[in-house]
């Protein structure tokens, strides 16, 4: 064998030789486990969940809405905050929009109808804001609940019934139409009906009225029998009930106690419509127990039953709902039909601006939903009057409580769902943000739905489980990977997390500039060009992501510029020439890159360059799983030494081309092509085999 090939297949089985038990040596089975990067939990005080505009650059997020899981679908803000055990949500919304939400009557009745019913919700929310918050409200920091206690409110579901482009009509035809007394709006109380006749409020405007329109309400006369068991059961009697019978307000109760001895108790008839509603459940033709507290008594001591004769659902003060529909199909006009319960008082339309422009509405308090009245214990209660047999069921649009309206309510919303009874789920319809009671962004940018649970200072958001991980930037491509001077650069990236992006960059030679703004990119990829270079050298370009407080990443890169025209010099010891100057200290392995045009230099400086631009450091990666990047797109570390098995291999790979170089250089062409290469004066040169010529 020739001496130089000898010499070359030395040096390549050192190198395998020594590279690879190095390599093996911090193989996968001997590697130091790393433990996950820590993710900062998101905690707020409070947590306002905003749309956010439907494409970048709209003025508002108007179209979008935001939902809490079991309770509805809301236009608006929805925010959060720490409730006792649980978590509470008020739905900031635009007055118009609240209006479009009221669920108090059916979309499909006469528009005269729809528009009173507008009109008296407008009036008694404004009458509410001018009083100060109470009950689960002012807890919440709202202003007015969404229940039968105050208005019934079910956002966006009410807009999507049937017939809801109706009820929405009769909101925007009578904007801004008030019922005003002394400039002031008037407690407009109503309920689903009366009965026949109006009760006195205690206003001069709420006096009892005739009303034989209301004779349309399936409930206007209704009846109900109830054991003296329910009856003692329902009012808590600390003994057996002997006798009942109903006065003029009361409800009279004589019991005996297990000693014999006996004792008296009354009721008021808002107090037994309360308990017994929620201890009994009520007949199949109603949603309520005791719809109203118009209503009489009388007991049968031997069949130990009472029977209540009633009239009306709900309060029966101000406006009857039935008979606004019984109006409004005789052809009266909203503010004569709204003239009639409130005192003469016409309809006043009052200026936009002197209107709030927003409500704020309590939607859950975040306690657990109550259960349903327990069944009566055997044996079964006695059937129902023929009173109460031959009455019609109630439709879900009539209403009316102590507050504003009662409904006569449909079918219950679907319970909180699992995983707690503390936790909420919120989500939206496109892109959200939260932010916390000081205005500040908490998450800029997410999407799905995310859990909001109790924390020991206000809450925690946890997010679905594609924005739960660490922050952090990934490289996707940069073209092209050595960019020529005068030649613009594309650098494709995207973000670990939803957020903002943004980015800094300075060419070669120059100063730091912003190249992109902050915006909003969620994870998709995002494409950036930068301005071409007018000097050779490294770009540096710093990409930044911002997911919110604590979840924040940053990434260098530095595409390097060349200069095609550059004077091409010999490179050290007359190995390959490279561009004089262009990488500095900082070049690959100290070589230098080579030249454009060089493809005909010698093979060792060729295979040294693709040896250097084979692996990318760790350093400059944003991630473990990040892909390697193309040479020159970050900033080169030194040369592995000797400790690093991986490192070694490459080490004595460049020997090998550097050995296969001066061998080829040896040759008689290579001699002739160039006196450089001859061996010193004072070192004999290697023998070198000429084989004859063919005979």
């Amino acid at each position: 064998m020739r001496p130089g090939l000898r010499l070359l297949a030395a040096l390549v089985a050192g190198g395998l030789a020594v590279s690879a038990p190095a390599a093996q040596a911090k193989g996968p089975g001997t590697k130091k486990p790393t433990s996950p990067p820590k993710v900062p939990a998101l905690v707020t005080d409070v947590a306002r969940i905003e749309p956010l505009p439907a494409a970048p650059g709209s003025p508002s997020a108007a179209g979008r809405t935001v939902a809490l899981d079991g309770v509805g679908e809301y236009r608006g803000v929805l925010e959060l905050r720490r409730n006792g055990p649980g978590v509470g949500a008020v739905n900031e919304v635009g007055l118009d929009d609240y209006l479009k939400g009221i669920s108090e009557v059916p979309s499909s009745w006469p528009a005269e109808a729809l528009r009173a019913q507008a009109i008296a919700a407008r009036t008694y929310l404004l009458w509410t804001l001018a009083s100060p918050p109470a009950g689960d409200a002012a807890a919440l920091g709202a202003q007015i609940c969404a229940t039968d206690s105050c208005q019934v409110y079910s956002g966006v579901a009410k807009e999507r019934a049937p017939n809801g482009a109706s009820w929405a009509a009769a909101v925007g035809d009578t904007a801004g139409q008030v019922l005003l007394s002394g400039g002031a709006p008037i407690l407009a109380k109503y309920s689903a009906c009366n009965g026949g006749r109006s009760v006195s409020g205690a206003k001069p405007y709420l006096k009892a009225v005739d009303d034989p329109d209301d004779s349309r309400c399936p409930l206007s006369r209704w009846g109900l029998s109830v054991s003296y068991d329910d009856l003692g059961r329902a009012l808590a009697v600390p003994g057996t009930v002997r006798a009942v019978r109903g006065g003029a307000g009361d409800v009279e109760v004589d019991w005996t106690g297990t000693d014999g001895a006996g004792g008296h108790l009354t009721v008021p008839h808002t107090e037994f419509r309360a308990k017994v509603g929620g201890a009994v459940p009520p007949p199949s033709d109603r949603s309520s127990t005791v719809p109203s507290i118009l209503f009489t008594m009388r007991g049968d001591d031997a069949g130990r039953v009472a029977t209540l004769d009633g009239r009306g659902y709900g309060h029966g003060i101000g406006m009857s709902q039935w008979g606004a529909y019984g109006k409004a199909l005789r052809g009266m006009k909203a503010g004569a039909i709204l003239a009639a319960y409130y005192g003469g008082i016409s309809p006043t339309t009052v200026p936009a601006p002197k209107l709030p422009a927003r409500v704020r509405v309590a939607v859950d308090t975040g306690a657990p939903p109550a259960p349903p009245p327990a069944p009566p214990p055997a044996p079964a209660k006695p059937a129902p009057s023929s009173a109460a047999a031959s009455r019609p069921a109630t439709p879900s649009g009539g209403g009316g409580t102590s507050g504003g309206a009662e409904k006569a309510k449909p079918a219950p919303a679907a319970a909180r769902p699992a995983p707690g009874a503390a936790d909420a789920v919120v989500s939206a319809s496109g892109p959200f943000r939260v932010l916390d009671s000081a205005g500040k962004v908490v998450v800029p940018f997410a999407t799905g739905s995310w859990r909001v649970v109790p924390a020991a200072k206000g809450l925690q958001l946890l997010p679905p489980r594609d924005q739960a991980g660490p922050p952090g930037l990934t490289v996707l491509g940069i073209d092209p990977a050595a960019p020529l001077l005068g030649q613009p650069v594309v650098v494709r990236f995207r973000s670990n997390l939803p957020g903002y992006v943004s980015a800094t960059a300075s060419p070669p030679g120059g100063a730091p500039a912003p190249v992109l703004a902050p915006r909003l990119a969620g994870t998709d990829e995002v494409r950036l060009t930068l301005p071409a270079a007018t000097r050779p050298g490294p770009y540096s370009l710093t990409l930044a992501a911002d997911a919110g407080p604590g979840r924040t990443a940053a990434l260098t890169v530095n595409p390097v510029v060349i200069d095609p025209a550059a004077p091409v010099v010999p490179g050290p010891d007359a190995g390959p020439p490279t561009i004089s100057g262009l990488l500095g200290p900082t070049g690959l392995l100290g070589a230098g890159l080579p030249a454009a045009g060089a493809l005909d230099a010698p093979p060792g400086g060729t295979f040294q360059a693709l040896i250097a631009t084979d692996r990318v450091p760790a350093a400059g990666r944003a991630s473990r799983s990040a892909p390697l990047r193309p040479a020159g797109s970050l900033p080169f570390s030194p040369p592995p030494g000797s400790s690093d098995g991986h490192g070694l291999g490459v080490l004595l790979a460049a020997l090998t081309g550097l050995a296969l170089w001066r061998f080829r250089a040896r040759t008689p062409s290579a001699v002739a092509a160039s006196d450089s290469l001859a061996a010193p004066p004072d070192q004999p040169s290697l023998p070198v085999e000429v084989p004859d010529p063919p005979a």
